[in-house]
């Protein structure tokens, strides 16, 4: 997952293989389905709220894009990219403004969490940084390189049975990267 703003077919993909069982996915399938004005019953579990929104997604996958929707993926592109450039030059302050924008725009892409989670590790907000890999993670549970992280912000927290658990995921997915292993062992 590089710097790929998903389509409507594969924001489905994606729900679609969403980890239901993962402590953050009722709250972020529930954060989307408001986002997409999506009307919640009490009674609904992440299964049904899931549903919902592939179902709601399907039918904008079918709508050709209007000018609107095409302006708003150019303005989170553009955030995106100013939290990049404010992170590489170590101001995570704004990079996390700009991060923050560019989710309330697409609260389904990953990397914009997994970047707002970098800026706030690097910035030593160590829990918002564990929150926002998750919310990641939910959203493409497989990417190597937010597991690794979110592991190295469990070891900071000294929440070592979590950290394992993350680098043994990385390690299993990735069975050449030494650093999970090195990590692990420290661990």
């Amino acid at each position: 997952f590089l710097n790929v703003f998903y389509s409507k077919n594969e924001k489905i993909k994606e729900l679609e293989c969403l980890d239901l069982d993962h402590a953050y996915a009722f709250p972020v399938l529930s954060f989307l389905a408001e986002k997409e004005g999506l009307n919640l019953e009490s009674n609904m579990d992440s299964e049904d709220i899931r549903e919902s929104l592939i179902m709601k997604y399907s039918e904008k996958a079918t709508k050709k894009p209007s000018k609107e929707q095409s302006n708003k993926e150019d303005i989170e592109k553009d955030d995106f990219d100013l939290g990049n450039a404010h992170a590489k030059k170590g101001d995570y302050e704004n990079a996390i403004i700009f991060y923050k924008k560019a989710i309330e725009l697409d609260p389904y892409e990953p990397e914009n969490y997994y970047e707002l989670a970098n800026a706030y590790f690097e910035k030593g907000e160590n829990e918002n940084a564990i929150i926002s890999y998750e919310k990641s993670i939910v959203l493409y549970p497989d990417h190597p390189a937010t597991l690794y992280n979110l592991g190295n912000a469990y070891t900071k927290k000294g929440d070592y049975e979590k950290a394992i658990i993350s680098f043994v995921k990385v390690i299993e997915l990735r069975p050449n990267n030494d650093d999970a292993y090195n990590n692990l062992g420290i661990v």
